[in-house]
């Protein structure tokens, strides 16, 4: 692990990561925050009083990997006001979709040790999915670093950059399309009297088995909806289906690099 890293925004993006690495034991000398929000700075601070310090953006240039956890459309003002600090040395990780490398390196004044991410929320706990696209400039010292950082949040993918809008959809916001039925469902089975480690088990067998039927029992989608004989959620599902099947698509074409 570096001893060293830097944030550019302290936010969401920020508290996942910091919590992944907290949850998998990886310690660092210092993490630099900037954040025009000291407030945001100070909730990071639960994650290690003593080593995350308020940082002014030329500091969080000069740490060995820095992470640009803020949304796209601040990314160019960012990313400008790193590019007279940041050196070779330095590994720029973007981790919001819709920038391309080709922008950010554009921004950076030329500087290519670049690397693109989809953080996902189950890096929180070191069960994450996390899509990586990493440019072929970085030394291998630098890509191991960056491979072990991402690996202590989960499980790691490299992918092309293309791909990264639509892991977006899928990894970097798929828990929501689901929580909030697994929630009512885990509502529900505490008012009929179940205990949360018996809810746990009972949710987490059945979605990794439902998942398992899907992908490896080789049915067609007919038959393995057919393997539940009744459905007391048949009536909404036509509209839950439509609300996938437009709103997925129109979300991915406003990420798409422009």
């Amino acid at each position: 692990m570096v001893p060293i890293v830097g944030f550019v925004g302290g936010g969401r993006v920020a508290r996942i990561l910091l919590a992944g690495w907290l949850h998998a034991g990886k310690t660092f000398q210092e993490v630099r925050v900037c954040d025009p929000d000291s407030s945001a700075i100070e909730r990071l601070k639960f994650f290690g009083t003593s080593i995350v310090k308020s940082a002014t953006p030329e500091d969080v240039a000069k740490s060995p990997v820095v992470f640009l956890a803020v949304h796209p459309p601040v990314m160019e003002k960012v990313c400008r006001e790193l590019a007279a600090h940041v050196t070779h040395e330095t590994v720029v990780v973007s981790l919001a979709p819709k920038v391309t490398f080709a922008r950010l390196r554009e921004w950076l004044g030329g500087h290519s040790a670049l690397v693109r991410a989809i953080p996902n929320a189950g890096s929180y706990v070191g069960k994450g999915f996390n899509p990586i696209c990493i440019e072929s400039s970085l030394s291998e010292k630098q890509r191991e670093e960056v491979l072990t950082l991402f690996g202590a949040l989960g499980t790691l993918v490299t992918v092309n950059e293309e791909l990264l809008e639509a892991y977006a959809i899928v990894t970097g916001m798929g828990p929501t399309y689901f929580w909030p039925q697994l929630f009512e469902l885990r509502s529900f089975l505490r008012e009929r009297g179940l205990p949360d480690d018996a809810i746990h088990v009972a949710l987490g067998e059945m979605l990794q088995g439902a998942l398992s039927v899907m992908f490896e029992s080789s049915l067609s989608e007919e038959q393995i909806m057919d393997l539940i004989p009744v459905k007391p959620l048949a009536d909404i599902e036509p509209s839950l289906r439509e609300s996938y099947h437009t709103r997925l698509r129109e979300f991915l074409v406003k990420l798409r690099p422009q």
